[in-house]
C-alpha cells in the first residue's frame, strides 16, 4: 500500500466503490478491495493506533489484517458519513445505516453494537454500515470483532483508527462462495434422509435434558409425514445446498383472533431450528430464519415467538444477534419423593 493515503484517499475510493465509479480503481487496487461485496461497513475507532494494535498477539483479528498508518487530515468522519448515508437511502439502491454512541442510531452498549451490526449484515439486501467508537477496550473490541466477523461473508470491513498525529487502517474481507441453495417442504418419502441429517439435534437434549427427553429422532415417521403436509398450521422448511439436507426449521401459525384472553394476534412460533455441525458459520440458519420472517411479513403476523433452553447458548445468541427480546423466564425445581 502506498505510503501517501490518507484517510480521505480510502474514504473517496470507498465512495466510488459504492456508485461503482471507474475514477477510484487505482485506489481500491492499492488497498485490495477490487472487488464487490454485498455489504460494505466501515467503524471509525478514536485514538486507535499501530501502537494498541502492536500491542495485542500477532494472532489476534488486528494484528492479522492491519494494513499500515495512514495519513490523517481535516475531514469529519462523522459528517462526512451523515451526508454519505442520507444520500444512499434518498436513492434507494443500497441500505445505509450508522451507529454512534448518542444521537441517532446510537447504541447502549458494546454488546448490543455487533448484535445490531451483525444483524444488518446478515440482510440479504446490499447495504452500507457506518460505525463510530470512542470509547473502548482494545482486547474486547478484538474479540468482539473476530466474533461477528466468524459469521459473515461477501462482507467487506475496513476499521479506520482516527487520530491527530496519524491514523490506521485495518481492512478484514470475504467473499462468498455461491452454490446452489434452496429452502423448502420436505416430501413424504425423505424421512430417512431427513433423519440422518437430523440425528444431533435430539442428542443434545438427551444428553442435557435426560429426565424430559427420551427420543433419538426430533419427529417419528406418523409426525413428519404430517409435516409434509402444507395445509396445516405447523411449518417444517429443509435447507438444501447442491442435494444435500444441511438443516431445518419447524415454526408453528397461531392465531388468538376470538380469545377471551389474549389480544387478538396472529403469531409465528419456532420451536425448532437445526443446522449440521461441520456446515455452521455458512448462513444457514441466518437463512432459514428469514425464510420464516419472509413468511410471516408476507402474511401479515403480528410477531415471532421462539422457546429457547439455557443449555443451548449458541441458540440464545443466534436470536439476540435478530433484535428478539427476551420476555419471558421459565423456572423449575425438583420435589423430593423423601
Amino acid at each position: 500500500m502506498q505510503e501517501n493515503m490518507s484517510v480521505e484517499d480510502v474514504l473517496k475510493a470507498l465512495k466510488g466503490k459504492i456508485y461503482y465509479s471507474k475514477e477510484k480503481k487505482q485506489k481500491e487496487r492499492i488497498m485490495g478491495i477490487e472487488d464487490i461485496y454485498k455489504t460494505t461497513i466501515v467503524i471509525a475507532v478514536q485514538d486507535l493506533t499501530e501502537e494498541k494494535i502492536n500491542s495485542l498477539e500477532e494472532s489476534s483479528f488486528f494484528r492479522k489484517n492491519y494494513q499500515k498508518n495512514i495519513k490523517t487530515n481535516d475531514i469529519n468522519i462523522n459528517e462526512y458519513h451523515e451526508r454519505l448515508i442520507k444520500r444512499l437511502n434518498s436513492e434507494q439502491e443500497i441500505k445505509a445505516y450508522s451507529f454512534l454512541p448518542t444521537g441517532l442510531g446510537h447504541y447502549e452498549s458494546k454488546k448490543e453494537l455487533m448484535n445490531q451490526i451483525l444483524r444488518q449484515a446478515l440482510q440479504e439486501d446490499r447495504k452500507y454500515i457506518y460505525v463510530y467508537i470512542d470509547d473502548y477496550d482494545i482486547e474486547n473490541l478484538n474479540k468482539s470483532l473476530a466474533t461477528i466477523t466468524e459469521e459473515m461473508t461477501n462482507t467487506l470491513l475496513l476499521i479506520i483508527g482516527i487520530n491527530k498525529e496519524e491514523s490506521t487502517l485495518t481492512i478484514w474481507k470475504k467473499k462468498e462462495i455461491i452454490n446452489d441453495w434452496i429452502i423448502r417442504r420436505p416430501e413424504t418419502n425423505e424421512y430417512r434422509t431427513f433423519s440422518k441429517m437430523a440425528k444431533n439435534f435430539e442428542k443434545l437434549y438427551r444428553t442435557k435434558r435426560k429426565d424430559i427427553f427420551t427420543s433419538y429422532v426430533p419427529y417419528d415417521s406418523i409426525e413428519f409425514n404430517s409435516l409434509c403436509n402444507p395445509h396445516q398450521l405447523r411449518i417444517l422448511l429443509i435447507y438444501e445446498q447442491d442435494k444435500e439436507m444441511l438443516g431445518f426449521i419447524e415454526a408453528e401459525r397461531i392465531n388468538t383472533i376470538g380469545s377471551y384472553r389474549y389480544t387478538p394476534a396472529r403469531i409465528i412460533r419456532i420451536h425448532r431450528i437445526f443446522v449440521v455441525e461441520h456446515r455452521r458459520r455458512e448462513k444457514i440458519g441466518t437463512r432459514l430464519y428469514q425464510a420464516v420472517l419472509d413468511f410471516a411479513r408476507k402474511e401479515r403476523y403480528s410477531r415471532i415467538e421462539v422457546k429457547i433452553y439455557n443449555f443451548t447458548p449458541e441458540a440464545q445468541a443466534f436470536f439476540e444477534s435478530f433484535g428478539l427480546n427476551i420476555l419471558a423466564y421459565q423456572y423449575e425445581t425438583q420435589v423430593s419423593k423423601k
